[in-house]
């Protein structure tokens, strides 16, 4: 029989790596912002960031008492752009297009492997920076040429209906 400490311990093992469902979106809340605009994508993620900034990063949180990275992506792409992406960081790097480095515009996704089974996920809002619900800062901006991330760069995907 599985024991409590033993499944909080395998949901903080797993990380961003979410077990946990996710609702369904409402379009009507959905500020509908055309991916294809890269400059109104970027003030759309900065809003989104300023609203949540530093929000503490709980694994599965979806609310602003603590969210997870997929978490933190998902509702953004809800809200800001009424595109549903699945719940968890490996399914979210499943969708879309597999994009280069070099390639990257304000809302693709940018995936990272942080351990052995973890991986992140961040939305680039440009100029080599990324927007994510950080585990030791909560949602916050960094860099891609910080030395953590640029060694534990995975890979990029551009969403697009």
């Amino acid at each position: 029989m599985i024991k409590p400490l033993q499944i909080l311990t395998l949901l903080l093992f797993l990380g961003c790596f979410s077990l946990f469902g996710y609702a369904a979106p409402d379009a009507s809340t959905s500020k509908q912002v055309d991916l294809n605009q890269p400059q109104a994508v970027q003030q759309a993620l900065y809003e989104q960031l300023k609203e949540w900034y530093r929000v503490p990063n709980r694994v599965g949180g979806l609310s602003k008492s603590g969210v997870d990275c997929s978490g933190f992506t998902l509702l953004t792409f809800r809200e800001y752009f009424g595109i549903e992406l699945p719940r968890s960081t490996i399914r979210q790097a499943q969708v879309g297009m597999d994009i280069g480095r070099h390639e990257l515009k304000p809302g693709d996704l940018v995936f990272f492997r942080t351990g052995f089974v973890q991986r992140h996920v961040g939305m680039y809002t440009g100029a080599g920076k990324f927007i994510h619900a950080s585990t030791s800062r909560g949602v916050t901006e960094s860099r891609m040429d910080n030395p953590y991330w640029t060694r534990s760069y995975w890979k990029s995907v551009r969403v697009r209906l």
